[in-house]
């Protein structure tokens, strides 16, 4: 992905925390306090159309979803405003006064305004609340309250027009629906900062959430998955490591110096450096500012059904639709930074750093444009769809810089990894003589677009000895122990039964009875009174066992003792020992 400046305009105040808008065509700018300038991007040079109604400073710009006619909302403290920009330019021509539709008055500081898909209603966010307004007359047809906090963004969804979902202060998003009047979905507290972005995936029932702290969600807009989190993105930690890898290349490039002197030694950096470093390293913003989807390229699909393919290309399976296709990519802006991310597989494409110097096409001079910090964006899809266009509005300047997104001739499909199988073992043609009509048609094919490239499932060359296209799904043969001592293998043709097989649940031969069958116990217990102390032979045996116990008592009959069977430790260090006794407690010798 790669950025080229295109023009930069002057605003009469900070564009930063104002809503700027663009739709591909045109580009709607604060041209004064109080009035609007529409800028064509086929000559951003000209004179824009200038749109007056508004007294007081203007907030929110917003383009319409269609082209013709084309409508622009402008929203300020004291009217909402609806222009017809093929309307004015015609007024214009004519000599005639531009008028747009009010369609709400006196309504106070308004923070973002958006049409919906038919451009039949425009949703305004007014603090805490959700207006939502006939496009074509002054009549309220909604309002959504419910946020605890100042409401941020609030959008139509392109698939279910009746559905508006809106993010808010209170770091929760609430999902309406407006034709029966209902709350359908109210989210908790998902994050600890705050939502202040928000946008709808065109070709996907799902959309996107940016927070202040540098974080991404993107949430399901199905019925019956519970709009449920499909993935979230640390777009701070990205940018993190994005910075510190280019930091480390430089690095490498500059000469270093080793030193051997201790760290107390070294030389601290003066207390300037430290604090243009300490300013530097505050104004690396990662809040997600913007966000965009960008359609995929067309054309890779439209090749498949060309007389030219194979047959067996030519089918509708969705697995082969799903490898030639090129997957659609989020664009992610931050203060100084924008991400190119796989809407597929959320893997971070491409990174464009703000503070390098871009290339400019504003004059013949100067060949490279440094763009300030910004504060706002906008984003639209250009005529040619590889194309965004890009309007930054900058944190400190009174300018916006218009920029053009320009997306990689190969942009990553839906699997990378599978991709990368097919192009190792598959290409184009095949270089041998007997498929050189494959290769003439493969040709044909790459020639219809010369920065895409195609493939076919015909191979050229034999698959590898360690290529995954060979491996194959073979079942675990249990192993088989072998017999016990005495036991012979089963002859062939002899079915082998387990030892165990047709016994009872216990595996033994007799069972005890319950006594249910038995009669009736009459003496339940009876105590044996004339058992005898012990006989000879009970008293025999327990000599026995005791001889062959360790005797406790020394006998008295015995010689002196000559040989160590314990040897007990009483000092940790060498020490002489002075006495020693035999004590007889409880007719046990210690």
């Amino acid at each position: 992905m790669t950025a080229i400046h295109e023009y930069s305009i002057r605003t009469p105040f900070l564009p930063s925390h104002i809503q700027i808008a663009c739709n591909g065509s045109y580009a709607a700018l604060p041209y004064t306090k109080a009035s609007v300038g529409v800028w064509s991007l086929q000559s951003l040079s000209s004179s824009p159309l200038q749109l007056e109604g508004h007294r007081k400073k203007i907030t929110c710009l917003r383009f319409g979803y269609k082209h013709n006619p084309t409508l622009l909302c402008s929203a300020a403290d004291d009217f909402i405003i609806v222009w017809n920009i093929e309307k004015g330019r015609s007024a214009i021509d004519t000599g005639q006064q531009i008028r747009g539709q009010v369609i709400k008055k006196g309504q106070g500081y308004v923070q973002y305004v958006s049409f919906s898909p038919s451009d039949n209603l425009v949703a305004a966010c007014i603090d805490k609340e959700v207006i939502i307004l006939d496009s074509g007359t002054e009549r309220l047809d909604t309002t959504l309250e419910g946020h605890t906090a100042r409401v941020n963004c609030a959008e139509f969804c392109p698939h279910y027009q009746s559905t508006v979902v809106s993010v808010s202060d209170d770091r929760t998003f609430k999902i309406w629906d407006i034709s029966n009047s209902c709350l359908v979905y109210q989210s908790t507290i998902i994050s600890a900062s705050p939502f202040i972005s928000l946008t709808m995936d065109l070709l996907n029932p799902q959309f996107a959430v940016g927070s202040s702290d540098g974080q991404l969600r993107v949430y399901d807009l199905t019925d019956g998955n519970g709009f449920r989190c499909l993935h979230q993105l640390d777009v701070a930690k990205i940018l993190r490591k994005q910075r510190e890898a280019k930091e480390q290349t430089v690095n490498i490039e500059s000469p270093t110096t080793i030193s051997s002197r201790p760290s107390w030694q070294i030389e601290q950096p003066s207390d300037d450096q430290s604090a243009a470093v300490y300013f530097d390293n505050s104004s690396e913003g990662s809040a997600v500012l913007g966000l965009h989807y960008a359609l995929r390229p067309s054309g890779t699909r439209s090749h498949l059904s060309s007389p030219k393919v194979p047959a067996f290309l030519q089918t509708d399976d969705s697995l082969v639709q799903d490898l030639l296709e090129k997957a659609p990519m989020l664009l992610v802006a931050t203060n100084n930074a924008m991400l190119q991310v796989n809407a597929h597989s959320f893997d971070v494409a491409s990174f464009i750093d703000f503070q390098d110097p871009l290339p400019s096409e504003s004059s013949i001079e100067e060949t490279e444009k440094n763009i300030s910090v910004s504060g706002s964006f906008a984003f639209a899809q250009a005529e040619d769809i590889r194309q965004v266009w890009c309007l930054a509005g900058s944190l400190f300047q009174k300018t916006v810089n218009i920029l053009k997104i320009q997306h990689p001739s190969c942009v990553p499909t839906k699997d990378k990894k599978l991709t990368e199988l097919f192009s190792e073992n598959l290409h184009l043609g095949a270089s041998n003589g007997r498929n050189e009509g494959m290769m003439d048609q493969s040709e044909d094919i790459s020639s219809e677009t010369d920065s895409e490239r195609e493939i076919t499932v015909l191979s050229s060359t034999p698959l590898k000895t360690n290529s995954l296209l060979k491996a194959e799904l073979v079942p675990k043969v249990k192993e088989t122990t072998p017999p016990k001592k005495g036991k012979l293998w089963p002859s062939a043709g002899t079915r082998r039964t387990s030892s165990t097989e047709d016994q009872p649940l216990t595996f033994k031969n007799k069972i005890k009875s319950s006594g249910y069958s038995d009669a009736p116990r009459m003496n339940m217990f009876s105590p044996q009174t004339n058992r005898l102390k012990g006989s000879a032979s009970s008293k025999n045996a327990k000599s026995r066992s005791a001889s062959r116990t360790i005797i406790k008592e020394y006998p008295m009959d015995a010689e002196y003792p000559t040989s160590v069977k314990v040897k007990l430790v009483v000092s940790e260090q060498p020490s002489p020992s002075t006495a020693s006794r035999f004590q007889m407690m409880d007719k046990t010798w210690l």
